[in-house]
């Protein structure tokens, strides 16, 4: 396998789109979050070629890994469908059947990274054609740098006609501010009155108005359209365009543990290249740098954007606000899809060479999984770092631990991919209960769970090789 089709499996929307997400938001961890995205499948393309078969317990787990990665990658396409004016579940089926007929047809040959070469060519050809026709990212950076606020524009959908909920939220206001409710639906506002907090619900339809003080928290089911004021705030956004600029660094730890999760899980589904050269490091780099501009871009131009939670909305809202108009969204939709597709095609090619003779009944298993988990309000990059961390736990910590030991022994390895899923789980499972202290380990637990599965091979290789 090339290392072009190999890290295409990692070129997928929800973690371009995360990036772009990242940026927009000022968030501390986006520059280190963008370079993770450009060095973890360049590690993994660095192992050690293997033809040897895997045990059961691993296949099942790339499985597992799979699909929760397929969900994540669906949520942005229904949100596109919604956002363009269809349903949910018509975009899911689209993408899921189009998926279906390139991955099981017997004629399909090279279209994955021809996926990924549309797909990353037209984002990228978006980003020049915003550039040219507005400013460099470099000058787009300086002119919210000096914003005093990050505020509603006059021709916002959220200000016009409505801006939609793609999951649910809560908006903390820091200043007074009326909206209006477009469609009906229940409401919850937590006001601060002294030192106490009072809780209110209301059930409002269309047109009716709620008014909020500074200090409120309003929370919002997905779903709900509201229509907020020009000129104000954007609730959740940074305080003004230097606190943007100057994210400050985020924390060591939770640093770090982000970044493993990133690499163990390229480690465990890009695969060793048989080919090397300077495609996909290119492909990388472009792309990372290319949602990150993207971010740039979208808190310059549209900054009520991330307000909403969709990934696919800065795609689609960004063109759409620019003298492009509507040809250059189109050609964000058509970015989108392309880089689905070769993402879920390279995902194809790991789960059915795992699965051998039932690979396509265990295929079209997990897409309908997960393509019926994607209508739900789920959060794709929670979905992602679930099935990266769970990846990690159970096919990365073993075969770190067993290297390139001869012969394998694969019984070891499944009881510590057996131990690494058991830890990832129970650890995701403690939540909140994990004491304070740990909670940056809990909040990604790849690290710890595939430590488990590291030091289990390591400590039953020790006491009782077994040969397979």
């Amino acid at each position: 396998m090339t290392a072009l089709n190999g890290i295409a499996v990692w070129t997928g929307p929800v973690l371009l789109g995360a990036l772009a997400m990242r940026v927009a938001a000022g968030a501390p961890d986006a520059p280190l979050l963008v370079l993770a995205a450009v060095v973890a499948p360049l590690v993994a393309l660095l192992q050690r070629p293997t033809t040897e078969r895997p045990h059961p317990v691993s296949a099942g787990a790339i499985v597992i890994s799979a699909t929760l990665i397929l969900g994540a990658s669906f949520v942005p396409l229904g949100d596109a469908a919604q956002l363009l004016g269809a349903r949910r579940w018509q975009g899911v089926v689209l993408a899921a059947a189009l998926l279906l007929l390139l991955t099981l047809s017997p004629r399909a040959r090279g279209w994955r990274a021809g996926a990924l070469v549309i797909g990353g060519t037209a984002l990228v050809l978006c980003l020049v054609t915003l550039a040219a026709t507005a400013r460099a990212p470099w000058h787009a950076w300086r002119d919210v740098a000096t914003r005093p606020a990050l505020v509603f524009g006059a021709r916002s959908p959220w200000v016009t006609s409505g801006g939609w909920f793609a999951r649910r939220a809560t908006l903390a206001f820091d200043e007074g501010h009326r909206i209006v409710v477009v469609e009906p639906g229940t409401f919850r506002v937590v006001e601060q009155e002294g030192t106490s907090h009072v809780v209110r619900e209301w059930r409002l339809r269309a047109g009716d108005a709620l008014t909020l003080r500074p200090g409120d928290r309003l929370s919002v089911e997905a779903g709900s359209r509201l229509r907020f004021e020009a000129g104000k705030r954007v609730p959740g956004a940074a305080a003004s365009g230097a606190v943007w600029a100057e994210a400050g660094t985020a924390p060591l730890v939770a640093s770090l543990a982000g970044v493993a999760t990133l690499v163990l899980g390229a480690i465990s589904l890009v695969p060793a290249a048989g080919r090397r050269g300077f495609a996909a490091p290119a492909t990388l780099l472009a792309l990372a740098l290319a949602a990150a501009c993207w971010g740039i871009y979208a808190v310059a131009t549209v900054p009520d954007v991330l307000l909403g939670g969709s990934l696919a909305e800065p795609l689609l809202r960004l063109p759409a606000a620019t003298s492009g108009g509507r040809a250059l969204a189109a050609l964000a939709a058509v970015a989108l899809l392309a880089l689905f597709l070769a993402a879920a095609g390279a995902l194809h090619d790991r789960v059915t060479a795992l699965a051998a003779a039932r690979g396509t009944t265990v295929w079209m298993a997990a897409v309908a999984v997960a393509a019926v988990g994607s209508l739900f309000s789920l959060d794709p990059w929670l979905l992602l770092t679930a099935g990266l961390g769970f990846a990690a736990a159970t096919i990365a910590g073993p075969r770190l631990a067993a290297g390139s030991a001869r012969p394998r022994a694969w019984p070891v390895e499944a009881i510590g991919a057996v131990a690494g899923g058991v830890a990832f789980v129970g650890i995701v499972a403690l939540g909140p209960r994990v004491p304070s202290a740990l909670s940056a380990l809990a909040e990604s637990p790849a690290l710890p769970a595939a430590f488990v599965s590291w030091l289990a091979v390591k400590l039953l290789r020790r006491s009782a090789p077994l040969r397979s």
